[in-house]
């Protein structure tokens, strides 16, 4: 599931500007007890909100239940939507040609991220370090 599809379907029916910043919030945070605090928030907001969300199970859209294996911090299908809008004109070729383009596109992206993550120095992200940068600042006060 992606936090951004959710979101889109909670959007359907309550537009309330209060109730995006509260879900990005909620599915941003990987303590669990903030998580709950926004969560609670949810719930006294609009009890039928926090519903839809519970029925959706916050554990596949919420960074608070994602592995700690895993190596990126995205909560949305960003990388699935690049994928398909990569393909757009391969669908349109017959079956082996439409692989073999798809195939080529996937080569080229992971040299290219290989390419990329080779020159980066330590075992943490740019982004994640500029966070834990900006927190470690923080922290002296």
């Amino acid at each position: 599931m992606c936090a951004r599809h959710v979101y889109a379907n909670l959007r359907k029916h309550w537009r309330a500007v209060i109730f995006r910043k509260v879900f990005w919030k909620s599915t941003k945070f990987t303590n669990e007890v903030l998580f709950k605090k926004h969560m609670k928030e949810m719930q006294d907001l609009d009890a039928k909100t926090w519903e839809f969300l519970e029925k959706k199970n916050p554990r596949y859209f919420c960074r608070l239940y994602f592995s700690t294996h895993a190596k990126c911090d995205s909560v949305d299908n960003n990388m699935a939507e690049i994928f398909n809008g990569s393909i757009v004109e391969p669908r349109y070729l017959p079956i082996v040609s439409m692989l073999k383009e798809i195939f080529k596109t996937i080569i080229k992206r992971v040299a290219q991220r290989r390419s990329w993550v080779a020159k980066l120095e330590g075992s943490i992200c740019p982004r994640i370090m500029v966070k834990l940068d900006k927190y470690k600042d923080m922290a002296r006060y």
